[in-house]
């Protein structure tokens, strides 16, 4: 019942120019966007909801909420993430480890986005969380689903990211990954560069594309008979 009521999908927007990754203040977000007061309501009810659940006594209620959570992510807002964040970490300290396996590849993807976040107490947050060794089960229960999604955003953390604390961060959580499954974690390596290999000889076949098609366009320019105009005397 909670579920239906309160995770219900949204109606598309009417401004489709618009997308979440370009809002980086909330009223701005607001003041756009015709479903933020039905998304308000619903981050409103799911911090209530996470703040007050006891997952001991209400383990179905605690996955619904983290699935909840999960779904109406505040991407726009820094502070309420570095909030959920941690809510999810409490949930995950109490929820039946039964739960672990379902939940795990969704609240990695999440976890991963956020250390990956440009804004550094977001991306620490998202790191610390690591050392919650309940979470590190959970995402143990799911490994082989789990580690291609995280390797994969500790590697553009060590290679992109601005800050020198999340950098220092993600070295030490990668440390503990590769401790947990070195052979895994290699795999998870080759298949990184092998996908950024494709992708590199994608874009020189690309390249040439363009280049074959401004000679053919050049060509046909040049090919073409020139007008003259008469001007009498």
């Amino acid at each position: 019942m909670i579920s239906a009521n309160l995770f219900q999908p949204l109606p598309p927007s009417n401004n489709n120019a618009i997308t979440a990754d370009l809002l980086e203040d909330e009223e701005f977000a607001s003041a756009l966007s015709p479903t933020w007061p039905h998304l308000q309501l619903v981050y409103d009810i799911l911090l209530r909801l996470v703040l007050n659940v006891d997952p001991k006594k209400e383990p179905m209620l605690g996955g619904i909420v983290v699935r909840g959570v999960l779904r109406y992510w505040p991407i726009t807002n820094c502070h309420k993430e570095v909030l959920l964040i941690g809510e999810l970490e409490e949930l995950v300290d109490n929820i039946d480890p039964d739960h672990y396996r379902k939940l795990a590849l969704p609240l990695c993807t999440q976890i991963t986005r956020c250390l990956n976040s440009w804004n550094s107490q977001v991306a620490e947050r998202a790191l610390y969380i690591w050392n919650n060794e309940q979470f590190v089960k959970m995402a143990n229960s799911a490994i082989e689903e789990v580690f291609p999604v995280v390797v994969e955003g500790m590697e553009k953390n060590l290679k992109w990211h601005w800050s020198q604390s999340v950098k220092q961060l993600t070295e030490n959580v990668k440390a503990m990954l590769e401790e947990m499954d070195p052979s895994l974690y290699e795999k998870c390596l080759q298949e990184i560069g092998h996908k950024e290999y494709l992708a590199q000889q994608e874009e020189v076949k690309r390249k040439k594309r363009w280049e074959r098609i401004e000679l053919e366009a050049a060509k046909s320019q040049f090919l073409q008979p020139q007008k003259f105009i008469c001007v009498s005397h």
